[in-house]
């Protein structure tokens, strides 16, 4: 962050992405984050309309990024929602989704996280769960 402070006008300044592994395939999805994953999540439903369905969590306190409005997913907006999220899928998250994909705060993540390694994963579902920033 010190280089962001001591940028000056017309100093070069890169930057990077889509990251996130790619778009995420399956035909149930449930796409997870907070702001700073909202570009990602608004590039998944613009690629995925009309062959997947599911649920998009805003994780973040604001939900106003223009998300592509799409009737197959079900956009719900649960600030701080993380643990949440995992309780729900807790108990069988294949009856609820084929993938599970989540960017956020690390620490925030972290129940997602055990969530896809402990439940996810021995039962061969795939999920991306990445820490975009850590406070």
């Amino acid at each position: 962050m010190d280089w962001a402070l001591a940028a000056r006008p017309g100093d070069p300044v890169g930057l990077m992405g889509p990251s996130g592994g790619g778009v995420p395939q399956g035909d149930r999805l449930i796409l997870a984050g907070d702001e700073t994953a909202y570009p990602a999540i608004a590039r998944f439903l613009e690629t995925r309309a009309g062959n997947a369905r599911g649920q998009v969590w805003l994780l973040g306190q604001s939900a106003d990024y223009p998300l592509p409005e799409t009737p197959e997913f079900e956009v719900l907006h649960r600030p701080g929602g993380e643990s949440q999220l995992a309780a729900m899928l807790e108990p069988a998250p294949c009856r609820i989704a084929d993938l599970l994909w989540v960017g956020g705060e690390r620490r925030a993540i972290e129940p997602l996280r055990r969530l896809a390694a402990d439940k996810m994963a021995p039962d061969g579902l795939f999920s991306h769960v990445s820490a975009f920033w850590t406070a």
